[in-house]
């Protein structure tokens, strides 16, 4: 029998699956480990948005293993199976065990699809990209029906359960090495993010924190309220703000976050005795003049963006380069009203006793260094609940 043309279509749709499914199983991960930026590509608005997708209960099929491997491993067996029916004489089993899978495929697709616009209401344009392939491929396995009725010598029931349960096998096996591969050691396991909420809830006791500053985002009546005391050129300040980002965007209207500079730099702050970053003060005021010209978030978001190349004389630079008024900038970074909010902010960390950056407050409960972007969704979904 002369292989169907139809098949490289085929081949060609689940090779897309293949890559857009690898990379949504490497930035599941990496969203989780603050590895991720404040711009993905699919990120649009909050009604299209990758990430809130993915930092859902529905991005894992089983606890720490994303959907996305799964839908890699199935994507990969599926293309081994087409390429052995295009290389065979007796290609019916193959078609049938590749539209098998690609039938349960689908079928996970609409199920996802029901979430996406019925439970989580926001879209995610890559898990639409797969729904896609696996709607296409489905459509043009049908087509091959009458090729493989018509096949002579067809293989008995036997032989082709068997091939499928075997690629079943091969698809899970691929999928929990792509899970492994691809930053499964960077999942957090259940007990640690277990032991993390319960150092946080139970065992620190909420303070008052101040929150006399105009760098705010979010709904004034929040439940929730992170107020973060932070340095534009510490590392894991940066970190801490790529996991927090995901979670303020999955729990928009739960949470309001306020920034509070702390710049570890004698230049400005009292109780650092050197000049351990040479440019946080000067980055400190620039945030505080974005936050003036209703730009706090654009501001707080670009100076981390380049917190490894960050300089003195460079905050402004990147600033004006995403649409802020230059000569507002240059006039607000010297005037008396912003010293002023920095030493405001300075104090109040100076007064809770802030010893190292990233420093975070949730309801007045301390939580010093990062934590992941599913211990924030979670801490966010039980103290607006009360609990």
């Amino acid at each position: 029998m002369k292989p169907n043309r139809k098949l490289i279509p085929l081949l060609i749709l689940n090779l897309v699956g293949v890559g857009i499914s690898l990379y949504q199983t490497w930035h599941y991960f990496a969203l989780r480990a603050g590895a991720v930026g404040f711009n993905s590509f699919c990120n649009f608005n909050e009604k299209a948005n990758c990430e809130i997708i993915e930092t859902s209960k529905y991005a894992e099929l089983i606890p720490g293993m994303p959907l996305a491997s799964f839908a890699s491993g199935w994507f990969i067996i599926v293309s081994i199976l087409i390429l052995t029916a295009l290389m065979s004489d007796r290609p019916s089993k193959w078609i049938r065990t590749g539209t098998l899978f690609t039938l349960v495929g689908s079928l996970f697709s609409s199920i996802y699809l029901v979430i996406m616009f019925g439970i989580i209401k926001v879209a995610c344009v890559l898990c639409l990209c797969v729904d896609a392939v696996n709607f296409s491929s489905l459509a043009l396995w049908f087509s091959l029906k009458p090729l493989d009725r018509s096949a002579p010598n067809a293989s008995p029931a036997r032989e082709w359960l068997r091939t499928a349960f075997l690629a079943g096998v091969g698809a899970l096996a691929l999928s929990f090495l792509f899970a492994k591969g691809l930053g499964g050691n960077a999942a957090i396991s259940k007990s640690d993010k277990m032991d993390a909420l319960e150092s946080i809830l139970i065992t620190t006791k909420p303070i008052d924190v101040k929150i006399d500053t105009p760098l705010v985002q979010g709904p004034a009546d929040a439940p929730v309220t992170i107020v973060k005391f932070s340095d534009f050129q510490c590392p894991h300040c940066q970190k801490g703000a790529f996991a927090l980002h995901p979670a303020l965007m999955a729990r928009a209207g739960k949470v309001k976050f306020v920034l509070r500079n702390f710049p570890l730099d004698g230049a400005c702050n009292r109780v650092i005795t050197s000049s351990m970053h040479l440019a946080a003060c000067e980055a400190a005021r620039a945030v505080i003049c974005g936050g003036k010209q209703g730009q706090f978030e654009k501001a707080y978001e670009t100076l981390f963006e380049n917190a490894e190349v960050l300089a003195p004389g460079k905050a402004v630079p990147f600033l004006v380069a995403v649409g802020l008024d230059e000569a507002k900038l240059t006039a607000c970074l010297t005037a008396p009203e912003t010293t002023d909010q920095l030493s405001r902010d300075i104090e109040e960390g100076i007064r809770l006793g802030i010893q190292s950056t990233p420093t975070f407050f949730i309801n007045g409960r301390k939580v010093e260094g990062g934590v992941p972007s599913e211990v924030w969704i979670e801490l966010i979904d039980r103290l607006s609940a009360g609990k």
